[in-house]
């Protein structure tokens, strides 16, 4: 797993969703070098520093790139390396006998173990990157504190908004979408609750604007691809049975591109995915506004 598909700018790295999706369904790759390429793209998607300057973007092959920062990066792939490392080993511990060498030992010498600590761990810091770590809980609390959910709400709005052809100027884009999901979480509307007042809403939006439409995916819609818990036993075999089950994650990625597609017609400009197929039809459960929030719509007086 190279990491030479990562530019580093000033403690800000160039990620590549495209990239690392079409390496999480390619079959051809260990499932352990998936589990840990698909938890970094769950980090990524959580902790995105925003879209990069247009002459990074382009410079090289194309792609969908978001940045991220280094450390939230590296720190992703050693948690989910030392992990499933550990997974491999109390394995072999639980179908050693007395007599066998140390189930350390055992797991250092099989291929497996040897691929991921000398090619992912080794490479990504190794030791003396362990002792910089966060600790597990505080990792995943970084996680749990961004409130991408909030975003997510954004476009949930601007899927359920129905237009009216009375009054077009009206589109359910972004800042429509800010100003009325404030409103009804200040009115105490719990289905478009968020955190923060308008300002920092937009602000929130900003860095995580180009992955929005996985949030509406995974905390509205509630598709998967949420990050397991680090600290809990079965963190490992969370990745592994998410990688090993490619038609739906397959799906899920191909519903990401429909829902873009949708919210194109909205005025937003999302970057697809290059996968071809159709997605499982149904999975996407679409209800219209609640009347206090159409109440809301109906009194808007911007535009957008």
């Amino acid at each position: 797993m190279s990491t030479r598909k990562f530019v580093d700018r000033d403690g800000i790295t160039l990620f590549d969703i495209d990239a690392a999706v079409n390496e999480v369904l390619d079959a051809t790759k260990t499932k352990y070098d998936r589990a840990i390429r698909l938890y970094e793209l769950m980090v990524v998607i959580h902790l995105c520093k925003g879209s990069p300057p247009s002459s990074e973007a382009n410079s090289g092959r194309g792609g969908f790139k978001v940045r991220v920062k280094t450390r939230d990066l590296r720190t992703a792939r050693h948690f989910a390396v030392m992990r499933i490392m550990e997974h491999l080993q109390q394995g072999l511990h639980e179908r050693s006998r007395p007599s066998d060498i140390a189930p350390l030992l055992s797991a250092f010498v099989s291929e497996p173990f040897r691929h991921l600590y000398d090619d992912v761990f080794i490479t990504n810091g190794g030791w003396k990157r362990v002792r910089s770590l966060p600790t597990q809980r505080d990792f995943q609390r970084q996680i749990k504190e961004a409130h991408v959910e909030d975003v997510g709400k954004l476009i949930d709005f601007s899927m359920r908004f129905v237009p009216n052809p009375l009054k077009p100027r009206r589109k359910g884009r972004i800042t429509m979408a800010c100003e009325i999901v404030v409103r009804a979480s200040e009115e105490g509307l719990k289905e478009f609750h968020v955190h923060d007042r308008k300002t920092v809403l937009k602000t929130r939006w900003r860095s995580l604007k180009p992955v929005a439409v996985f949030h509406y995916m995974i905390h509205i819609q509630k598709l998967g691809m949420r990050p397991p818990t680090l600290a809990k036993d079965k963190f490992p075999e969370r990745l592994i049975n998410a990688v090993t089950r490619s038609k739906r994650i397959r799906n899920f990625f191909l519903i990401y591109n429909e829902v873009c597609g949708r919210l194109a017609e909205r005025g937003y400009n999302f970057q697809r995915l290059t996968l071809e197929g159709i997605p499982i039809p149904d999975r996407l459960i679409i209800d219209p506004l609640p009347p206090a929030m159409q109440r809301l719509v109906d009194e808007y007086t911007g535009s957008e």
